[in-house]
C-alpha cells in the first residue's frame, strides 16, 4: 500500500507540476491583446489584463480537472492491493463505488461547465 501510496502522489505532482509551470505553452493559450479571443466581439478586442486573467483561469481549470481525474483513476487502481495486477477483476460487482465513480465525474463536470464564478472555473 505504501509503494501505491509513493507512486500515486509523484506521478500526480509531477503532472500537476508541468501542467502548473507549462500550462500556457503546452495548451497554446494566446499572450497578448492583438490576439483574438473567442469570448470578444472583434470590435471590442480583450485588454492584456483580461486575456491574462482569462489564460489564468483556464490554467487552473485544467490542472483542478487533471487533479480531480487522476484522483478517479487512483480509486480504481487502490481497489486491489498487494499482487493483483488486474484492478478491473470484478469491476461491475460493486455498484456502491461505480456509483461514486459515477457521481464524482458528474459533479466535476457540472462544477466545471456551470459553476462559473462560484468555483472560479
Amino acid at each position: 500500500m505504501w509503494r501505491n501510496i509513493a507512486g500515486q502522489s509523484v506521478y500526480q505532482i509531477a503532472w500537476l507540476l508541468v501542467i502548473l509551470c507549462a500550462g500556457k505553452e503546452i495548451f497554446n493559450l494566446p499572450y497578448d491583446a492583438d490576439t483574438p479571443f473567442p469570448l470578444h466581439e472583434p470590435s471590442n478586442p480583450p485588454t492584456a489584463e483580461e486575456i491574462m486573467e482569462i489564460n489564468k483561469t483556464t490554467v487552473y481549470t485544467i490542472l483542478f480537472q487533471a487533479f480531480v481525474f487522476m484522483q478517479i483513476f487512483n480509486q480504481i487502481n487502490c481497489r486491489k492491493l498487494g499482487d493483483k495486477l488486474n484492478v478491473f477483476e470484478d469491476f461491475f460487482n460493486n455498484w456502491i463505488f461505480l456509483g461514486i465513480l459515477v457521481i464524482t465525474f458528474v459533479v466535476q463536470m457540472l462544477l466545471v461547465e456551470f459553476g462559473g464564478l462560484a468555483v472560479r472555473c
